[in-house]
């Protein structure tokens, strides 16, 4: 398994710790070592994990790590993965075991992407880096979206 860990703590923070376990139930894959957040003490337990640290420990951190950013506001999320300069950091894409998708030879998905429970992607759709489509989000045919994007839970975006 690898390890991953959620930068943000907070509610959303809390539904992407619920979705890496729902992952982990269908196959095994992430050990999920905490949250990092630079708002709350460290070494705090939030829903059975800790609290690691704050961005400062996050680019001490001396092996691979695969973190997810849970954070809704783009602009704030756009910062924060700025701030993170540790090359043993990569931004795997979090799926639902519950989403539809198309082909994938016809999906580009961005790194970092969180797609939550009950989401439908269609066919030709380009997800940029760090876009979390929230529970129940539709795309349609050739959606293009930005980097850093958010989409709230039941948000449809139609094709083209």
């Amino acid at each position: 398994m690898k390890k991953i860990a959620i930068f943000g703590a907070g509610g959303f923070g809390l539904e992407v710790a619920m979705l890496i376990e729902q992952i982990n139930e269908k196959k095994c894959q992430w050990d999920l070592i905490g949250f990092f957040d630079d708002g709350m003490a460290e070494g705090k337990i939030i829903n059975g994990y800790p609290l690691l640290g704050g961005i400062d420990k996050l680019n001490q951190w001396g092996s691979g790590l695969a973190l997810i950013l849970a954070l809704g506001i783009p602009n704030i999320k756009k910062s924060i993965k700025r701030k993170i300069q540790n090359r043993n950091i990569s931004y795997p894409i979090l799926i639902h075991p519950s989403v539809i998708m198309g082909s994938n030879d016809y999906l580009n998905i961005g790194e970092g992407c969180i797609i939550c429970a009950g989401t439908i992607i269609t066919t030709n759709i380009l997800l940029g880096k760090h876009v979390i489509l929230n529970i129940a989000c539709t795309v349609g045919h050739e959606a293009e979206i930005g980097a850093f994007s958010s989409f709230m839970p039941t948000c449809s975006i139609r094709g083209r």
